[in-house]
């Protein structure tokens, strides 16, 4: 998998499992492999990409099956243990191994447009209007607030006001 992600970007768990001696040579595992993900430090495990069915890779790794998923990681931002369990049908033991994964947040833009392009008069409305756009490889609506500000570079700059930014579409918000 990819290692850091960001969030939504997508992630490819994949397991092989390969019989070992000293069992007969019976083949190629049959059975599934649940992956998932685990909070560093504790807490509840997420599924990802429910249960996949093992495929035998073929006669060049007689004794060996793979399984792959892949799902857009809605995972939040933070550490986690990724895990895949196998889950065996006849002849075979359950094993399970894990790896690290990170998840970044996703990397944004904002951009701001105003009623009046250029300058306006003492006194005179402007409406000014910010957008938020998630950067590949991440995912998502961004969520939280904008903060407008005049003259952030001065010494006193001036609040315009705090708001709520609403979802404009799969990958931006606008406030």
């Amino acid at each position: 998998s990819v290692q850091p992600s960001f969030f939504g970007e997508a992630i490819t768990y994949t397991a092989t499992v390969t019989a070992r001696s000293p069992g007969p040579d019976t083949g190629a595992p049959t059975g599934t492999i649940s992956f998932l993900a685990t909070p560093t430090g504790g807490g509840s495990a997420t599924p990802v990409g429910g249960a996949v069915t093992l495929v035998p890779v073929g006669p060049t790794e007689p004794n060996t099956s793979t399984a792959e998923s892949t799902s857009i990681s809605l995972l939040p931002a933070g550490s986690y243990t990724s895990s895949a369990q196998y889950n065996p049908t006849a002849n075979y033991h359950s094993s399970n191994s894990s790896t690290p994964q990170t998840v970044n947040p996703a990397n944004t833009a904002v951009s701001v447009t105003s009623t009046l392009p250029t300058f306006s008069d003492f006194g005179q409305s402007v409406q000014f209007t910010a957008t938020v756009a998630t950067q590949l490889p991440g995912h998502g609506s961004p969520t939280g607030s904008i903060t407008f500000v005049a003259d952030a570079g001065s010494p006193t700059p001036t609040n315009l006001g705090t708001v709520t930014l609403n979802p404009a579409g799969a990958d931006s918000s606008s406030a």
